[in-house]
């Protein structure tokens, strides 16, 4: 199969057998790629990894945000109408 025809989930999991076996000359012979496309999905998955775990360029849902700063409001409110009622 060409390394084109891969889906998505297939060069993953390429990748990730590379990563844990280490020798990419063989496990490109045992799926018929060659290693620049390896290396190249490599780089690709890094970089997105990357994107992941960097907290600041998730983009925050403004119907969320909007939603917790409302429950906090209400939280406030019903602890001081508590406080007050306590007195």
């Amino acid at each position: 199969m060409s390394a084109k025809n891969l889906k998505p989930e297939e060069k993953l999991q390429i990748v990730l057998e590379g990563i844990r076996e280490g020798n990419i000359a063989a496990l490109c012979r045992r799926h018929a790629i060659h290693p620049s496309d390896y290396h190249r999905w490599k780089e690709q998955l890094f970089k997105k990894a990357k994107e992941v775990f960097n907290n600041s360029k998730i983009k925050k849902d403004p119907e969320l945000e909007r939603i917790q700063k409302e429950k906090e409001r209400l939280e406030r409110t019903l602890l001081d109408l508590t406080c007050e009622l306590q007195l």
